[in-house]
């Protein structure tokens, strides 16, 4: 089984790992639970060099998790511009129920024209999946203040959706947490979850327009051209 240094602590405990470790940003943490038995893998004390990637390949319960990966700030994204990626392959074994945890605080203010967040997921599944994305003001690990999207429930084959969430409180333009949580459920033995879901933000409409703009330009001088020759 190769893994990230596991941590069953409480998450107080790995604040304070982080803290007197001197770290100069939140990492991102991830929790693996079939209900039974739960693992947190904490980024800001494991032994591998990537910062901003968390990993856990091994057995939880009746479940075999092949890989499943976190990614968030300095990997992808950053305080600024807020992103979250959750990837999991190959989640197979006995009946049951496994929920999968990705968080990250300290994300914002945001320094770029945005006014909310895309919650995305895809992937194939045997049994059931349901996703849901959360933002807190509080900038709390694993906080639940604010729903952002709920998607699903997903079932027997590939699936995919998009959700928008808009910005009316002002939460982007202090300190905040971001959290999404994928639940698998399968039914017998033998049946395999994979999917990947990712937090990433929406333009402001202005930036889209000036983007469609620009590219409304770039045509016309490239058909210009076009017509001289």
């Amino acid at each position: 089984m190769n893994m990230k240094k596991i941590i069953k602590a409480p998450l107080i405990l790995i604040a304070i790992v982080a803290l007197l470790c001197g770290s100069a940003f939140a990492y991102p943490i991830l929790e693996i639970t079939d209900g039974s038995a739960t693992y947190t893998i904490d980024d800001s004390v494991d032994l591998t060099p990537e910062d901003g990637l968390v990993k856990f390949d091994g057995a939880i319960g009746s479940f075999n998790v092949a890989i499943s990966i976190g990614t968030s700030k300095p990997m992808i994204g950053s305080e600024g511009y807020p992103k979250l990626d959750l990837f999991s392959v190959d989640v197979s074994g006995a009946a049951g129920d496994l929920t999968i945890k990705l968080t990250d605080t300290d994300f914002g203010p945001v320094n770029t024209p945005i006014n909310g967040m895309y919650s995305l997921i895809g992937g194939t599944t045997d049994g059931n999946v349901s996703l849901a994305t959360y933002i807190d003001s509080t900038n709390t690990a694993f906080g639940t203040e604010t729903t952002m999207a709920n998607l699903g429930i997903f079932s027997n084959g590939a699936f995919s959706d998009t959700v928008s969430w808009f910005d009316t409180s002002g939460i982007l333009n202090s300190s905040f947490a971001m959290t999404i949580v994928a639940n698998i459920h399968h039914g017998g033995a033998g049946e395999i979850t994979s999917l990947d879901a990712e937090l990433k933000p929406v333009p402001e409409p202005a930036t889209m327009l000036l983007l469609g703009t620009g590219l409304i330009g770039l045509a016309g001088i490239s058909r210009k051209k076009f017509i001289k020759k």
